[in-house]
């Protein structure tokens, strides 16, 4: 829809006063003018996701050309629809993206009082929503299994499959006993293990974000550093370490030693900074070494949620182990199905039979 006729269609209901053309604020200005106050304020790395968020969904559009006092409800829910139709295969937490840079961009502009912008409706807005379109996951995520964990540390820690990534492959193989963040894995340095209290400190992070001007314009390439901050307050956190971690760290350590390292973070394997799309290629490079499925980190992190949680531990306990400030983050995204489960239920089931039939 063109702009001419969010015009008509705001004069015809009525929605839209009579104010001059040099008071006109175009959604595009205020996105600008909400965009420099985020810089300073949010994490580097959620500024950049916002910026290209803009550019693949708005950037361009009639909907960004509009004055902000003409985007009524009608014309934010029929612009999202539009993005859902026809771009497709976005899924939730895409549309999530989407849809907060409407929704904070307008609220900001009416709490300033920029361009006369209208007060909208959202709960209006996201009745009208075709969440018909939003793209469900196609695929049922697994646990890592038992028999592909096992090969995995036998093959990292006897075989040494990828000498040439062996610290990179011990800090993987560590991470099923840690459940850490690939951000926070690679960040990991030898000061933050305590062997005599036996935990590591959880305090930082790898990110990765472009410097920017006071205009939030970019400036420079993408840049990877270690930064003492977590994703977020209650990251910041101690894992306990168990036996096998330990003997995992000493293997590391006598490896460093052997190598002459004097890097302080675990993962150095001698070629500059430890940046975690190296950690990933390294694990892809591991799975067909050690000839598994593919997996990535995050399923490492969620197979340490589901064992624990299957073992027993407190979802609550489980929570914190992982960083989350909710608890219902855990539940609902971090314990999934383990392909042992259906071999567990069958033996509960066959212990305590739902109607005994005193089979002999």
């Amino acid at each position: 829809m063109l702009k001419e006729e969010w015009l008509s269609i705001g004069y015809e209901k009525g929605l839209i006063d009579d104010i001059s053309e040099s008071e006109w604020v175009s959604f595009e200005s205020a996105y600008k003018a909400w965009f420099k106050t985020k810089i300073n304020r949010i994490r580097p790395q959620s500024v950049d996701r916002i910026e290209v968020t803009y550019n693949k969904y708005y950037a361009g559009t009639d909907f960004v050309k509009t004055p902000v006092h003409c985007l009524n409800e009608f014309a934010i829910y029929t612009f999202l629809n539009k993005i859902l139709v026809e771009r497709g295969n976005i899924t939730k937490k895409e549309y999530g993206r989407i849809y907060q840079i409407a929704n904070n961009v307008m609220q900001y502009a009416f709490d300033i009082n920029m361009g006369h912008c209208y007060c909208v409706n959202w709960s209006s807005v996201k009745r009208y929503i075709a969440l018909d379109n939003i793209k469900e996951s196609e695929t049922k995520e697994y646990a890592v299994s038992a028999e592909h964990r096992e090969r995995f540390a036998r093959s990292v820690l006897i075989d040494n499959v990828y000498p040439e990534k062996r610290s990179a492959s011990l800090v993987l193989l560590l991470n099923f006993y840690l459940g850490l963040r690939i951000g926070e894995l690679a960040s990991l340095r030898w000061q933050d293990i305590n062997f005599k209290e036996r935990y590591i400190y959880v305090h930082s992070t790898e990110v990765k974000s472009f410097g920017r001007d006071e205009n939030g314009e970019r400036i420079g390439s993408m840049s990877y550093y270690a930064q003492d901050r977590t994703k977020t307050v209650n990251s910041v956190r101690r894992v306990p370490l168990v036996n096998e971690s330990i003997f995992i760290l000493n293997e590391l350590k006598e490896w460093h030693k052997l190598q002459s390292y004097e890097s302080e973070f675990l993962a150095y394997d001698g070629d500059g900074s430890i940046l975690t799309r190296s950690l990933e290629r390294t694990l892809r490079r591991l799975c067909v070494l050690c000839e598994i499925p593919l997996f990535n980190s995050h399923r490492i992190r969620k197979t340490f949620a589901t064992e624990l949680h299957q073992n027993g531990v407190p979802t609550k306990v489980i929570s914190d182990l992982m960083g989350h400030a909710e608890m219902r983050t855990t539940e609902q995204n971090y314990i999934i199905t383990s392909p042992e489960s259906f071999d567990m239920v069958r033996n509960v089931m066959q212990q305590k039979p739902i109607i005994n039939l005193a089979i002999s």
